[in-house]
């Protein structure tokens, strides 16, 4: 069974319907460019969840590139009234996957987080409270603070879905993967379409030493893996899959600065989506 857009929910629901031997679970997919990497051959991670899962699952995406946090209450009530349908047909979520915060921490919104010049700051982050001297003197706490929050209420939202529309779902969602700053940009057709999300902002700022770069934008992915496993000891069936570390850093894995080639893709998925998934089906 395919996995149906969220402008298609009407045949969702019908899919549904049709299938009187409750034989599949219904899956709600909300993410980003990691669900939905476009303009591609190699299917991205949540096509491969759902090609993997096609006779057990029957999922609706409502993912696309650039998604922030900061957008997920907007769109939140056609989450709820999907659910509550589902609830009334006794056929509710079973799975919620969740790719999200990553444009919040190191993507779009990346930028602002930074200093133009060296601050002096004493900044107490629980999330990672060991902080690297390059962040502790470029990092704007009180920005990446916000950024936080507003990925934590983004993530609850999802929570109290759950809990009110499925509570016997599980919710599962990761860390994405360490990466390194560089000047690669996302390309169609041989031309630059979005990004470099860091190389340039760092750059901008006077932040060029590659260890400096890396050492930060990997200690930023640490903190929100923190944010995640916090979220998780907070309520039932939410699991992280960290990630971080599986995406070597040289070529043939990444196919800009931050988004995997399909063999990283193919990786993680292989090792953390796909046994999650089916544990938890």
């Amino acid at each position: 069974m395919p996995t149906f857009h969220i402008n298609r929910t009407k045949a969702f629901i019908d899919a549904i319907a049709a299938d009187t031997r409750r034989k599949l679970s219904p899956a709600l997919f909300v993410g980003d460019s990691w669900f939905q990497y476009p303009l591609r051959s190699y299917r991205d991670l949540q096509g491969r969840i759902s090609h993997h899962f096609h006779h057990q699952l029957i999922g609706i995406d409502d993912s696309y590139p650039g998604r922030d946090a900061d957008e997920i209450p907007g769109l939140a009530k056609r989450w709820f009234n999907l659910a509550g349908e589902l609830k009334a047909m006794r056929h509710p979520l079973k799975l919620i996957m969740l790719s999200l915060g990553g444009n919040d921490i190191i993507g779009q919104d990346f930028g602002r987080h930074l200093f133009a010049s060296d601050q002096s700051q004493t900044p107490n982050w629980p999330w990672q409270p060991v902080i690297p001297d390059i962040c502790s003197r470029r990092i704007n706490f009180t920005e990446l603070g916000n950024s936080f929050e507003t990925v934590r209420a983004a993530y609850q939202i999802m929570i109290d879905l759950r809990d009110s529309q499925a509570p016997d779902a599980s919710i599962l969602t990761h860390t994405y993967a360490d990466i390194t700053p560089s000047a690669t940009p996302y390309k169609f057709a041989g031309l630059p379409v979005a990004g470099p999300w860091l190389h340039k902002p760092l750059v901008k700022v006077g932040i060029r030493k590659a260890s400096e770069q890396r050492e930060m934008s990997r200690w930023l992915l640490a903190s929100f893996a923190a944010l995640l496993h916090d979220i998780a000891a907070s309520t039932n069936d939410f699991v992280v899959l960290d990630s971080r570390n599986e995406l070597p850093d040289f070529a043939g894995w990444w196919d800009n600065e931050i988004h995997p080639l399909g063999k990283g893709f193919k990786h993680l998925a292989d090792k953390y989506w796909i046994p999650a998934v089916g544990a938890a089906l």
